[in-house]
């Protein structure tokens, strides 16, 4: 039988799922409170990043990014952080295929980077602007990325190596000329 045939929720199941969300969310948000009082920036961070993935995990989009943007506008949060932050919060966008927010969150992320970031999360910023640009149907520039990224490939939240290889050599073929493509 497949899964897709399921009948909806009943409304007292409906009911008791959303009784559940509001319990997990009171206690994550009593969690980022215990940590703002009796802990230091890092276990509020945790915290944050807590809600936040429960958020994109259970609740709807509106919800996800508003706690992703409460992350983000933690004081004394890291370049590296923050960056990871814009990234999960970019997945969201994607997922839900608002492209025009991925892409002003990847904008973001770049300015952020620009003050600066270690190699590993600049790498995985390239794998992201390359989803963005194939998204958009920018094909030429996204293949131009992902056959940068092949040999720092480490973005597995988005897709294995095997598939990132598959775009890059369909959209290289694509768009590269000859040589370029050999070399590459």
């Amino acid at each position: 039988a497949s899964t897709l045939s399921q009948p909806p929720l009943s409304e007292s199941d409906s009911a008791l799922l959303e009784s559940h969300h509001k319990s997990s969310l009171e206690s994550l948000s009593g969690l980022i409170t215990k940590a703002q009082e009796e802990m230091g920036d890092m276990e509020v961070l945790a915290a944050k990043l807590t809600l936040a993935r429960y958020s994109t995990k259970c609740l709807d989009k509106k919800q996800a990014m508003d706690a992703y943007e409460q992350v983000i506008a933690s004081p004394k949060l890291s370049t590296g952080k923050k960056l990871d932050a814009y990234l999960e919060m970019g997945r969201v966008a994607s997922f839900y295929g608002d492209v025009p927010a991925f892409t002003d969150i990847l904008d973001k992320a770049t300015k952020v980077i620009a003050k600066g970031g270690d190699w590993d999360r600049r790498n995985r910023l390239k794998a992201y602007k390359a989803t963005s640009q194939i998204l958009i149907r920018d094909l030429e520039s996204a293949s131009k990325l992902l056959v940068e990224g092949i040999a720092t490939f480490s973005c597995t939240e988005l897709c294995d190596y095997a598939e990132f290889v598959v775009y890059a050599v369909v959209l290289g073929v694509m768009y590269f000329p000859r040589v370029e493509l050999k070399k590459s």
